[in-house]
């Protein structure tokens, strides 16, 4: 281990090579960065996540950390199940894209996606009022 290294973003389905960073290289952090896996990260070992639907959807995110470290397996399912759900709103539109929207939506203004992304269609514009209405206004 280099000296300098403290912590990496594991994102990858390979849960095997997570545990192992985790047990040759005692002491670095890892964050699990599939959002659609943060339970399956935390139980190879990650010490927490980073994700880029967490940016509009962090209190299901710490909700599911919150369960996992308290032992609540009943309640990490629960909270995986509506990120899965957040995912599949977004999926065929462009997760930025919605995530942008969300988050105009809040009044954080934050612009459209740069080029080569295309504006968001009007399914897409639907799809995040949806995602809005389950997962910020609920």
């Amino acid at each position: 281990t280099h000296p300098l290294l403290k912590g990496v973003k594991f994102t990858s389905s390979n849960f095997f090579d997570m545990a192992c960073m985790k047990q040759r290289h005692l002491g670095c952090v890892i964050w699990n960065g599939m959002d659609q896996m943060l339970a399956s990260g935390l139980a190879a070992g990650a010490d927490g996540a980073i994700g880029s639907t967490f940016n509009v959807i962090s209190p299901v995110a710490q909700k599911l950390s919150k369960a996992f470290f308290a032992g609540d397996k009943e309640a990490v399912t629960i909270e995986q199940n509506k990120i899965n759900e957040f995912i599949s709103i977004c999926k065929g539109h462009g997760a930025l894209k919605i995530e942008r929207a969300m988050l105009e939506a809040e009044g954080i203004h934050v612009g459209q996606c740069r080029r080569p992304f295309l504006p968001l269609s009007a399914k897409g514009e639907e799809a995040a009022r949806r995602a809005y209405r389950l997962f910020i206004q609920a």
